[in-house]
């Protein structure tokens, strides 16, 4: 073969290797954000690196993921973690307020305020949580049928039982494991736009939710 012919031979080797690299990456990164339920998830190398990582994920995890172009490969975990900070807190301040405002801005599928969105978390009919973060409101459960709710009454209105005190903040979570809810939590403008609608809402089930990782800005 002609030295050009060899080179060109070496050079779709090292283009399949690398291509083959990229998805092997891709494959993990799936795994993992599927294992840990990740909501973001930032691929950190060189432009052209971390945009074919980036081009080999499945779609719908391409919306969670920003590459960020940055050659940080070398240095420790901690000063890693240091030098993405901001961007991850930029990331997240867009991301809340993104959220929050499809959420007040949507004029069906939603819910939102304490009492109505507790009911229908307990019905089980939400799928998607968002609350500001530090929301919290006095409450009395059930001992029987487990119902909550703000009302004062001693007695459950639906079984009679005897209801005992107990937080939102302390309840949120157990309910979000019972009915397999995300549960996302906001500071900052984000919280300051919701709480003026009673600082907690969600999506019902039937209705699609847009995610919010799309932002493939390269820092």
């Amino acid at each position: 073969m002609s030295r050009g012919t060899n080179r060109d031979v070496f050079e779709h080797h090292v283009s399949a290797d690398y291509a083959h690299y990229y998805r092997q990456i891709a494959e993990r990164i799936e795994r993992w954000c599927a294992a840990e339920h990740l909501q973001s998830v930032f691929v950190v190398g060189l432009s052209e690196i971390a945009k074919a990582i980036w081009k080999e994920l499945p779609e719908a995890l391409q919306e969670k993921a920003i590459p960020v172009d940055k050659d940080l490969g070398w240095v420790s975990r901690a000063e890693l973690q240091q030098r993405l900070e901001p961007i991850v807190v930029g990331h997240k301040r867009e991301r809340d307020v993104a959220l929050v405002d499809d959420l007040l801005g949507d004029s069906r599928g939603v819910v939102v305020g304490i009492d109505d969105t507790l009911v229908q978390l307990q019905k089980g009919t939400i799928r998607n949580v968002v609350v500001v973060k530090g929301l919290d409101a006095n409450l009395r459960r059930c001992s029987e049928c487990l119902w909550a709710d703000r009302t004062s009454d001693p007695l459950c209105p639906a079984c009679g039982r005897e209801r005992y005190a107990v937080t939102l903040r302390q309840l949120l979570p157990e309910l979000a494991r019972r009915y397999n809810i995300s549960l996302e939590v906001v500071s900052g403008e984000a919280a300051r736009r919701l709480q003026q609608a009673g600082g907690i809402g969600g999506w019902f089930r039937e209705f699609e939710r847009k995610e919010y990782g799309q932002r493939q800005t390269f820092a």
